[in-house]
């Protein structure tokens, strides 16, 4: 499989660089490539027809936004912490 060798070669160190990223695969595809390389990834519905038109694709889109804005505000803290701290 062509996408193989894509995913090893390239898309698997990229995200490496990103390791505290939050990765979210869209669609089964994406989640079935991500988990054969290893990466952790938070699953949602595709953004394309026919799943997007699902309303458990939306939902999961919405979970993935609230999971990205609950990192960013405990990591704002965190830092802030940090910085009060010093």
């Amino acid at each position: 499989m062509p996408w193989r060798a894509c995913a090893t070669c390239y898309l698997k160190p990229q995200l490496d660089l990103f390791s505290q990223a939050l990765v979210v695969a869209l669609g089964s595809k994406a989640q079935s490539r991500l988990k054969s390389i290893g990466i952790p990834f938070f699953p949602a519905g595709a953004a394309a027809p026919p799943g997007c038109n699902f309303s458990s694709a939306r939902n999961s889109w919405n979970e993935a936004a609230m999971i990205l804005r609950e990192r960013r505000i405990t990591k704002l803290s965190s830092e802030l912490s940090k910085k009060n701290s010093a």
